[in-house]
């Protein structure tokens, strides 16, 4: 169906997949090549990130906004998918070009994650096994997604994540180790893009991500899926890296907790959390 409504001259899906992945990998890569002869590689991979969120977010957005709309009944999340369609039924019409986006989102997100992932171990090996290990899950998660539009809700929960990617890159741009050198101006921004991270983080990949996390379980052991998705050992492996996702950002939570304690407060085993 989504193949029809993207690629009318039948090219295969694999290939509109393959292709907008590889164009979205390659062309994030060149762009931050070339921002690394202006800035240092952190930064450039901040600008780069922010622009792709920018793009992202918004797709992610509007798809809950379309899904919780309807009210979340398993009838919108699958049947629309899996029901024969031409070019005049009023389910195509409704929901054929939302899904098509939704697919395209997907695959561009797997070709950032493809090129962040590449980039880490080329230029920094295995140095730091906790981004080697997010880019690894969410590849795979969102690869999964991409194979059955019965996913589509855990693609667009997963692309609302990006919200909070913005401001945590904002706020690594405008980092100065001495503010009192800086203009004043910068150290708002980057206050406020701390908060900014915090609360978004919180909101799109603790709160959203565990109910999004437990209803998908749900689906899982009622049966509801079955028939329609690519299979019940498929869904069992997406709930298991899904669970792993979650688990990650949890992680990550309590970093962000432990560096808002006073300095004196963050020992544990007698040495300092840095």
């Amino acid at each position: 169906m989504v193949n029809v409504l993207l690629h009318p001259e039948d090219t295969p899906l694999y290939a509109v997949e393959a292709r907008t992945i590889a164009l979205t990998g390659v062309g994030m890569a060149a762009l931050r090549l070339a921002l690394n002869h202006w800035a240092v590689d952190e930064d450039a991979s901040s600008v780069v990130a922010i622009l792709f969120s920018l793009f992202l977010a918004p797709i992610g957005v509007y798809g809950l906004y379309i899904f919780y709309g309807e009210g979340l009944p398993l009838n919108v999340i699958i049947a629309p998918f899996h029901t024969t369609l031409s070019e005049s039924d009023a389910v195509a019409r409704k929901w054929g070009p939302f899904f098509s986006a939704t697919l395209g989102g997907g695959n561009i997100f797997n070709g950032y994650i493809a090129y962040e992932l590449g980039w880490e171990l080329a230029v920094y090996g295995f140095s730091n096994l906790t981004n080697l290990y997010h880019h690894t899950v969410f590849l795979l998660l969102s690869g999964l997604f991409c194979l059955s539009a019965t996913y589509a809700y855990l693609g667009v929960a997963f692309m609302i994540m990006e919200i909070s990617t913005i401001p945590l890159k904002i706020r690594r741009l405008t980092f100065r180790k001495d503010f009192s050198k800086a203009h004043p101006l910068l150290k708002k921004v980057y206050g406020w893009s701390t908060l900014l991270f915090a609360a978004t983080f919180v909101v799109t990949r603790i709160a959203h991500l565990a109910l999004t996390t437990f209803l998908f379980l749900g689906w899982v052991g009622s049966g509801a899926l079955d028939g329609h998705s690519p299979g019940p050992t498929t869904d069992k492996v997406v709930a298991l890296l899904l669970v792993g996702a979650f688990l990650l950002q949890c992680f990550w939570f309590s970093l962000i907790l432990r560096k808002c304690l006073p300095k004196g407060k963050r020992k544990k085993d007698g040495k300092k959390f840095n």
